[in-house]
């Protein structure tokens, strides 16, 4: 389903794509245009390709407006690498604030960047112009992620910890399924009631009415996952014995067996991170390159 390159979601929201669709991106990058005044923030900043900052640019100057901030959800190239083209563009260098680039800060940042990190704290809020948004710190995804709470129209921008279609990677399973519960405790004290209905706006895909249905379908699919891994390691056991270890590409066999091979490889990595959650659970134990459950 096409996205397209700039659509007015809000009244305080704006949505314009990145222009860099592909497999990972899907559409392109979500960047997001945050109020209704003369100033105004940015919630990410795509890839730095031209259309993209061009687009950025013209649109900024139709409204006759300013960036006062940018705010990035997590370091990766497709949401930061746009900064830079933006504060360059002829047209808009004058309008966005330099001083006010902000991420969860890791160490190192300062070396990574021509611009200077701004660091955002868990929790941590900014007022602007008719609006105020809060940044909750979310591992799992990346380590420095902040996914942004808009409490004027009690809406979450979650970067990508979940995403408008599919499923995302992450490079710590255990800390990214407590990012997920802690989003639903933020939706849930935002706003109140048992399943409050709450709008996402994701890093990539179309928007998600529902949050939490949402993320609890992430949670699950986790869980799911998880269980049909221990399910072949139990398999595996009956059949070879409890001292027989066995190669994460070989749960792959089992577990996608009816999926293309060619995502196996992709498959065994998010394999091995399920591993690593469960030797931290003392569920598995690992075995040179091998696993096998711990009895």
């Amino acid at each position: 389903m096409e996205i397209p390159k700039i659509s007015v979601l809000s009244p305080l929201v704006t949505r314009i794509l990145g222009c860099n669709p592909g497999r990972f991106t899907l559409q392109g990058t979500n960047t997001y245009l945050i109020g209704k005044g003369k100033s105004r923030v940015l919630i990410d900043s795509g890839d730095g390709v031209p259309e993209y900052t061009n687009l950025v640019a013209e649109y900024v100057k139709s409204l006759g407006i300013e960036i006062s901030a940018i705010f990035l959800t997590h370091w990766h190239h497709d949401h930061v690498n746009g900064v830079e083209p933006l504060l360059q563009h002829p047209e808009l260098g004058h309008c966005i604030n330099r001083d006010a680039i902000y991420k969860y800060k890791l160490p190192g940042d300062d070396k990574l960047y021509p611009w200077k990190v701004q660091p955002f704290a868990d929790g941590q809020t900014f007022k602007g112009d008719g609006f105020s948004i809060t940044g909750y710190h979310t591992p799992g995804h990346a380590k420095d992620h902040l996914v942004y709470w808009l409490e004027e129209e009690q809406v979450l921008f979650s970067g990508d910890n979940v995403l408008g279609q599919g499923t995302t990677v992450f490079e710590d399973l255990k800390a990214y399924i407590e990012s997920l519960k802690k989003m639903i405790e933020i939706i849930k004290s935002k706003v109140g009631g048992p399943s409050p209905l709450v709008r996402t706006y994701p890093g990539h895909g179309h928007y998600v009415s529902d949050s939490i249905q949402l993320i609890q379908e992430y949670i699950q699919h986790r869980t799911d996952r998880e269980n049909n891994i221990v399910k072949v390691l139990e398999l595996h056991h009956q059949d070879h014995g409890v001292d027989k270890p066995v190669h994460a590409s070989n749960i792959v066999e089992v577990i996608y067996k009816d999926y293309p091979e060619s995502i196996w490889l992709a498959a065994e990595r998010g394999v091995h991170l399920h591993l690593e959650k469960l030797a931290f659970e003392d569920k598995v134990e690992r075995v040179s390159d091998k696993w096998k459950l711990k009895i």
